[in-house]
């Protein structure tokens, strides 16, 4: 969509601008929208047919989520406008009908000029007959210019370790086992209603990424690759009865600075 977002005064962008799975074309800023919702098995046993809510109709591998193949795309119908010193990007998705799942889903990318702060607003409209029930979630692929030594990531009170006054977690860097790596925090780890997770050394010493919501979150991930490249990954829950919608928003601060709860 871009050719990169950047801190002020830097070269390279935050976000990784190409893929890092070969198989699965994901870069830059994502958003998705799990499960898949069932259409109908095949008699292989092995795949379902699925609606992926943001992408389209998949044949997907049961026991290998990311192994899916798209059967029919959903397009997007998307505009940039201008509001006093705001950009908003606006991308709007039908689905059809598919076996009683249908919907209308909007994203809008809202830019302030001057501000550290993106905000995005996702609205999703059940026009179908039947009950749609997921979690949304975001999963940014940053660029790790300085590698993964002295990286670190919170959570709203989790208080492992101090650091600087500050409450934080060292669970990265990954022991080698587990490179690359996925850490997972469920409801149970998170405080009533947090909302937000941050990370930080990613991109040079008190550099910090902050990712928050309106809702609180259900669950969170974190994953790195070997060397460059890791996502901060927080889950919020959906469910839109027919006739319904339900709007969320998620808000992203990227900083040369440390870390800003506030």
């Amino acid at each position: 969509m871009d050719q990169g977002t950047y801190l002020k005064g830097e070269t390279t962008s935050i976000f990784r601008p190409h893929t890092v799975f070969p198989a699965h074309p994901t870069f830059g800023y994502t958003h998705e929208m799990v499960p898949a919702l069932d259409l109908k098995q095949y008699d292989d046993a092995t795949h379902a047919k699925r609606l992926n809510i943001g992408v389209g109709v998949i044949k997907q591998d049961l026991k290998r989520r990311f192994k899916a193949e798209p059967l029919i795309l959903f397009p997007w119908e998307t505009k940039v406008t201008k509001v006093a010193n705001k950009t908003i990007l606006s991308s709007e998705q039908i689905s059809g009908d598919h076996h009683g799942y249908a919907y209308k889903l909007v994203i809008k990318t809202i830019i302030t000029d001057e501000s550290p702060v993106i905000e995005y607003q996702q609205t999703l409209e059940n026009t179908g007959t039947r009950d749609i029930p997921v979690s949304a979630y975001v999963h940014p692929f940053f660029n790790a210019v300085n590698g993964f030594d002295h990286c670190w990531y919170i959570l709203p009170k989790l208080t492992q370790t101090i650091v600087d006054g500050q409450p934080f977690a060292n669970l990265l860097p990954f022991p080698a086992s587990k490179t690359p790596g996925l850490i997972e925090r469920l409801q149970a780890d998170i405080p009533p209603r947090g909302n937000w997770v941050a990370a930080g050394n990613f991109f040079g010493q008190n550099n910090s990424v902050r990712i928050s919501s309106d809702q609180p979150l259900i669950k969170m991930l974190f994953w790195r690759s070997k060397t460059d490249c890791f996502a901060v990954e927080p889950f919020v829950k959906v469910h839109v009865s027919p006739g319904n919608s339900q709007s969320w928003k998620w808000f992203l601060v990227v900083s040369k600075n440390a870390l800003n709860q506030k």
